[in-house]
């Protein structure tokens, strides 16, 4: 017995120091890789060395929008304020639904996320344009209004919408807001834009506010500011999205902290506190620019880089009010390369390049006066000038409200900019892997082709190393067909499984089966740039679920003499299958063995005989036929009829 005694403690003590043991290995590999990926990121002290804390003029002196000449809005005869008093006159008999703890809970029971949250956001989208209106016509007829929306969204038990609620654990998702036990913990981008968007409202409208409820309601809107973003964002344990401790951060970094220190400059006058939040933010801001390849592309992609760079360049202007015109953060030349990426992955009018949890017209949901501004700021004239083509060219914004500092700054910023828009030929940002080319010095006219390098482990990432975009007369032609309504399911272990997040849903080879597989180790092998022959080319072996069995696969594509040459060299250790899938706005009609008709008067043709098959995909999601204007795409594709383990194919697309 004591035998068998003694032989399980020597056990136990055996599996007990092998676990030590393993744990140790892995806490010394994690810090490894920390120590690796923070001197890769070459991290940047941007705002921290700005030393902006020191430099904030006292709150009664701050004035938002310092940088405008004056603060004048609309005329309400002019036809943008018609436009936004119409608007509110149509929100003054409307009622604003209780947002139900039923409908909270439909995120985890079912995976929806939208009924509750439209209603969230009719409610704030509302009260930005009554507050607008307000602004405009002056009148005090939309006053009682406003006043009943703000107080509803005080009353709410969480700003947080159910998809970002997580629980004090700080790891699972709760089914209802945990508001009631411990302190607020938790900021995400909707209830710190709640907060600066009642910010701004008491900015402009706070007298006459106040004037209907007395001290009570700003004491109220300090309560809620206090204990749902103040003292969360003030608190020792940090947030995922702040960056701390070189953790992955993406656009909500910038995205919350421009809001909370909208909300500060308004609602704080304690000038220690003020430090306080602008050091941190400081801090968080840095972190984020430090993710930043030395290009400055944003791997989220145009669409996100409204909420990216976008959002750094907004908190750049909220910190240059708090400091009275001091920050001189305006003449950084990496934040200049930030903003510029916009420049260069644009295609024409609101078309940008579409990669990852992108939309189609993602130009549509940006805030043009914030580019121009931006290029104006930065010194930046094709920045400024594209800013005034998107305005000049787009329809405004019909989406949810978002920032809303930038958003009345818009419609107080009458700058307008004559400088000629005039797109490059050719753009490259070679850390980040992006290249696109045209055909001709105007946006409108030609072939436009992109190709996509990088790894399958970026932000809102697609597994789309290699993938290939094509626009003929600024019109869609080859397409990423990018994102649709955002469910529980696209942020969870069944990502990789959704159209049309695989690689299967993209330009790219299948091999034997296989696509490509998530994560940054399945990367490009290389991404070279060859400017003057119009050339890009891109190893993609290493991005395949199966890279095990493939020798080598090189992407080939240039632009020249009105020619989009695509060569795709694949080499394996077997014979597969092999298949080739183009996704194509317009339905394509087979001509001949080699040559595919794909529309707009354009074919695609190929070197080898492979077996032809066109797809049509119907859009099922609104979101899809919102974007594309269509409700079906096509998906066009050519296998080899024979199992291979070489293969040279040559796609060339061109007019007829």
């Amino acid at each position: 017995m004591l035998i068998k005694i003694h032989s399980l403690f020597c056990l136990f003590i055996t599996k007990k120091y092998c676990i030590l043991l393993i744990g140790m290995v892995q806490s010394v590999y994690i810090i490894i890789l920390y120590y690796i990926e923070k001197r890769e990121r070459k991290m940047r002290k941007i705002f921290e060395n700005a030393n902006l804390d020191e430099k904030l003029i006292p709150s009664e002196e701050y004035v938002m929008f310092g940088d405008l000449k004056e603060l004048k809005f609309p005329s309400p005869e002019s036809k943008e304020g018609k436009s936004k008093i119409a608007g509110a006159e149509e929100l003054l008999g409307k009622e604003f639904p209780i947002l139900n703890a039923s409908l909270y809970m439909r995120f985890l029971s079912d995976g929806n996320r939208s009924e509750y949250e439209n209603l969230y956001f009719d409610r704030r989208t509302a009260l930005n344009i009554l507050t607008m209106a307000e602004c405009i016509e002056n009148k005090g007829r939309f006053s009682v209004k406003i006043f009943d929306l703000i107080w509803a969204i005080l009353e709410e038990s969480t700003w947080v919408i159910p998809a970002h609620n997580l629980s004090h654990d700080k790891v699972s998702n709760s089914n209802l807001p945990d508001c009631h036990k411990k302190p607020t913990w938790y900021i995400d981008l909707f209830s710190a834009e709640t907060a600066a968007l009642l910010a701004v409202a008491y900015y402009f409208l706070g007298n006459k506010l106040n004037a209907m409820a007395g001290p009570v309601f700003r004491d109220r809107l300090m309560y809620e500011f206090e204990n749902r973003i103040l003292k969360p964002f003030l608190a020792k344990d940090p947030m995922p999205w702040m960056g701390y401790g070189g953790t992955f951060v993406n656009n909500w970094n910038p995205w919350i902290i421009s809001n909370i220190l909208t909300a500060t400059a308004v609602f704080v006058n304690d000038s220690d506190t003020r430090k306080a939040v602008v050091k941190k933010s400081a801090v968080c801001l840095d972190w984020f620019i430090s993710s930043y390849p030395d290009d400055g592309g944003c791997n989220e992609g145009p669409g996100y880089w409204n909420e990216a760079g976008g959002t750094v360049f907004d908190a750049m202007e909220i910190l240059d009010d708090m400091t009275g015109g001091r920050s001189g953060l305006f003449s950084n030349d990496f934040i200049k390369k930030m903003l510029d990426f916009i420049v260069k992955t644009h295609i024409n009018d609101d078309e940008f390049i579409t990669f990852g949890d992108a939309h189609a017209n993602a130009g549509k949901f940006m805030h043009k006066k914030m580019i121009r501004r931006a290029g104006r700021r930065l010194e930046n004239p094709k920045l400024e000038a594209l800013g005034q083509n998107l305005s000049d060219k787009s329809e405004p914004i019909k989406k949810k409200i978002f920032n809303p500092f930038r958003t009345f700054k818009d419609l107080l910023d009458h700058n307008e900019c004559t400088l000629e828009y005039k797109p490059s030929k050719f753009n490259a940002l070679p850390d980040m892997q992006l290249c696109a080319m045209r055909e001709t010095d105007f946006s409108d006219k030609g072939f436009y082709l992109w190709v996509k390098g990088g790894h399958n482990g970026e932000s809102h990432n697609h597994n789309d190393v290699g993938s290939i975009g094509i626009y003929l007369d600024g019109k869609p032609l080859f397409i990423d067909i990018g994102i649709g309504t955002y469910t529980r399911f696209t942020f969870s272990d069944e990502r990789y499984t959704l159209f049309p997040i695989r690689s299967y849903d993209h330009t790219l080879a299948v091999i034997g089966g296989k696509g490509q597989h998530e994560g940054k180790e399945y990367k490009s092998d290389f991404y070279n740039i060859d400017a003057e022959n119009n050339t890009v080319s891109v190893g993609i072996k290493s991005a395949y679920e199966n890279r095990e069995i493939i020798r080598d696969y090189v992407r080939t594509a240039s632009l020249n003499n009105g020619i989009i040459t695509l060569n795709d060299r694949i080499s394996l250790f077997q014979n597969e299958d092999i298949l080739f899938n183009f996704y194509l706005f317009n339905k394509p009609e087979k001509i001949s063995d080699s040559i595919t008709d794909v529309g707009m008067n354009s074919v695609i043709e190929c070197n080898l005989k492979l077996d032809t098959k066109i797809e049509e995909i119907a859009f099922s999601d609104t979101s899809f036929i919102q974007d594309w204007k269509t409700d079906k795409i096509y998906r066009l594709s050519f296998s080899a009829p024979y199992k291979t383990d070489n293969l040279d194919v040559c796609f060339k697309i061109y007019r007829k």
